[in-house]
C-alpha cells in the first residue's frame, strides 16, 4: 500500500471529479481502501477513518478482536451458509475450517465497496460486517455474525471511484462530515452523512458549526487475506 502524501494529493485534486470509466480498481468489482480525510487547514486534515464501537471515527485507534480460543460458533454459521458464502466468500461453504492458527493484524480500517452499492468491512469473522448510514446519518457497522442494522437504516449507496493515484469513498451524493465529540473520547472526531441539512440537534456536542465536511479519499489495500477477524 502506498501512502497518500501531501504533494501527491495537491497534484491529483485538480483531476476530481472522477469520470465514470475509473469506477474500480485492479480488484475487480470489489474494492479495498482505507480511508483518509481530506479538509484543508482543519485538525482532521489527512487523518485515518477508523472503525470503533460499530461507528466511525477520526483520532480513535481501530478496535479488532480475535477469538481467544480459536474458535467461532460454527453452528450458527451453518444455519445460513449461502448468506456466509454471499457475504464472505473467503469463508469455507458450510462454516468449517472458519480459523486459521493465526488471525490478521487488524491494525487498520479496510473497506471493500462493491459494484452494487453496499461496503463492508474487511473481515474474516463469518457472514462479515455490513457499513450502514443510520436514520440520523451516522456512519456504523453491524456486529459480527449479526446482520441487524437499526430501523431506518441505509445499506445500498455506497460507492468508490478510482483516479490514477488515488481513490473515493462516497454515499449517494451526500457529503461525509466529521463533528467533535468531546474530551472523554479524547477529541476524537465522530463521522456523520450529511443525509439533510444538519442541525445543532443532529450533532454529538450539538454545535453543527464545529463539524467539518470532509473528502473520503482512499488509499487502495493490497495485502493477502482479510484486514481483521472481526472489527468492534
Amino acid at each position: 500500500m502506498t501512502p497518500i502524501t501531501r504533494g501527491l494529493l495537491l497534484a491529483s485534486l485538480a483531476s476530481l471529479p472522477f469520470a465514470a470509466s475509473q469506477s474500480h480498481n485492479a480488484q475487480g468489482d470489489n474494492a479495498r481502501v482505507k480511508i483518509v480525510a481530506i479538509r484543508s487547514g482543519s485538525p482532521i486534515e489527512y487523518e485515518s477513518v477508523s472503525a470503533n464501537d460499530q461507528g466511525f471515527w477520526i483520532g480513535k485507534e481501530t478496535s479488532t478482536s480475535c477469538p481467544s480460543n480459536g474458535e467461532v460458533n460454527v453452528a450458527q454459521a451453518q444455519k445460513n451458509p449461502w448468506q456466509l458464502f454471499k457475504t464472505n466468500h473467503r469463508q469455507s461453504w458450510f462454516g468449517k475450517d472458519l480459523v486459521q492458527d493465526q488471525c490478521p493484524a487488524g491494525e487498520e480500517t479496510i473497506i471493500e465497496v462493491s459494484s452494487e452499492g453496499y461496503a463492508s468491512l474487511d473481515v474474516k469473522a463469518p457472514g462479515g460486517q455490513t457499513l450502514y448510514v443510520d436514520k440520523h446519518g451516522y456512519l456504523g457497522f453491524t456486529q459480527a455474525q449479526s446482520g441487524a442494522v437499526p430501523s431506518g437504516a441505509q445499506q445500498q449507496g455506497f460507492s468508490h471511484t478510482q483516479n490514477l493515484s488515488f481513490g473515493r469513498f462516497q454515499f449517494k451524493d451526500h457529503s461525509f462530515v466529521a463533528c467533535p465529540t468531546g474530551k472523554e473520547n479524547g477529541f476524537s472526531y465522530r463521522v456523520l452523512v450529511a443525509l439533510n441539512s444538519l442541525s445543532d440537534g443532529d450533532v454529538p456536542m450539538g454545535k453543527v458549526n464545529d463539524c467539518f465536511e470532509f473528502e473520503a479519499i482512499t488509499e487502495s489495500y493490497e495485502q493477502d487475506g482479510p484486514a481483521a477477524w472481526q472489527y468492534t
